[in-house]
């Protein structure tokens, strides 16, 4: 929701548009659940009662924006209410949220909801689809779709910085929570490998506190908001590595943006918006296999110039597509739009 609305918040107001924010979650919500992969139970039927309180007031608003989705594991209550009332609404998603349900591991789940985030699209005013994955899904229920990538504000994530002559003992860099953990494991061999013999160390920005590099220069921090831009600086080489499965190809890259919009070069896995979003050996590498993570970790680690040249060619790209200040007019104009006259089918 940070990235997603709020930071375009300015922006609407200049334009005239008055915006209220309901989260489903609170602060406390997410802290629990980035550092430890874990929610409270009291934080989740605080969530649902706010949720409610926001269906009742709903009538007071021109639209509504639903991001990801109005209750999660429930049935379309919300949008169904909305539908009813006449107050239009777009829905706006970053992530595979169908999968959540359809291809859940449990059949009644994928019994019961299967098809509730297409019938949810289906109705919406407009749909914000975070990359193509997600747009060319939407498009089979609803012909308004617009890609909006998740960006970042350039502006906060840049300072100048003296790119490192080294040739050894560089530091790589991730960024991420404790569910995605997971996507280290398959290169952690390589990490490993890569450190040994470069003297190099890794830094898990938001890692489970389990996970382990053996005989690696590891360390794993805890996510902040207040120091994420800082991290991130402190990278040599950014990664993004990816299992290459459903959920990941609805991954909106946005780790990529946050490393390039620095002016860091990164490495990351061919998968999903990833092959959009790096131009492979211009502003950075896609790599698949072991040995393919291992040789561009070389080439970039003995390459300073070329370090310099990525990180630059990243920033730019990031000014151009992965911007609020490119995506801000375009978010502005089609929320505009549902204020006009639309009557969509009751669900």
């Amino acid at each position: 929701m940070r990235y997603r609305l709020e930071q375009y918040l300015p922006a609407l107001h200049e334009a005239g548009i008055e915006v209220t924010i309901q989260s489903a979650f609170d602060d406390c919500y997410l802290i629990e659940k980035f550092r430890t992969g874990k929610v409270k139970l009291s934080s989740v039927l605080i969530g649902f009662l706010g949720r409610f309180k926001a269906i009742l007031t709903a009538s007071r608003y021109d639209s509504v924006l639903i991001f990801s989705e109005g209750y999660p594991y429930f049935p379309l209550l919300f949008e169904k209410w909305l539908s009813l009332i006449g107050v239009p609404y777009i829905y706006d998603f970053d992530d595979a949220e169908f999968h959540r349900y359809d291809l859940h591991k449990n059949s009644l789940i994928r019994a019961l909801l299967g098809s509730k985030i297409s019938k949810v699209i289906a109705h919406a005013s407009h749909v914000f689809a975070g990359n193509t994955y997600l747009a060319d899904y939407a498009k089979k229920y609803n012909s308004r779709v617009t890609i909006i990538p998740t960006v970042v504000d350039t502006d906060r994530y840049f300072k100048p910085r003296v790119f490192s002559e080294k040739t050894n003992g560089l530091q790589i860099g991730w960024v991420g929570s404790p569910s995605t953990t997971q996507y280290l494991v398959p290169i952690s061999e390589v990490l490993s490998t890569y450190c040994r013999e470069f003297e190099g160390s890794v830094i898990a920005v938001g890692a489970s506190a389990s996970f382990k590099l053996p005989d690696t220069k590891l360390r794993v921090l805890p996510w902040a908001e207040k120091t994420e831009v800082e991290d991130i600086l402190s990278f040599d080489i950014g990664i993004m590595p990816l299992i290459d499965d459903p959920w990941s190809r609805g991954k909106c890259g946005f780790k990529l943006i946050q490393y390039m919009a620095c002016g860091i070069p990164v490495i990351a896995s061919p998968v999903g918006v990833n092959s959009e979003i790096i131009t492979h050996g211009v502003d950075g590498f896609l790599a698949h296999t072991s040995e393919e993570w291992q040789a561009a970790l070389k080439l970039l680690t003995q390459d300073p110039v070329l370090r310099r040249v990525m990180g630059e060619a990243g920033r730019k790209k990031v000014l151009e597509k992965y911007s609020l200040q490119s995506t801000g007019r375009i978010f502005t104009a089609r929320l505009r739009e549902t204020f006009k006259s639309y009557s969509a089918p009751k669900l």
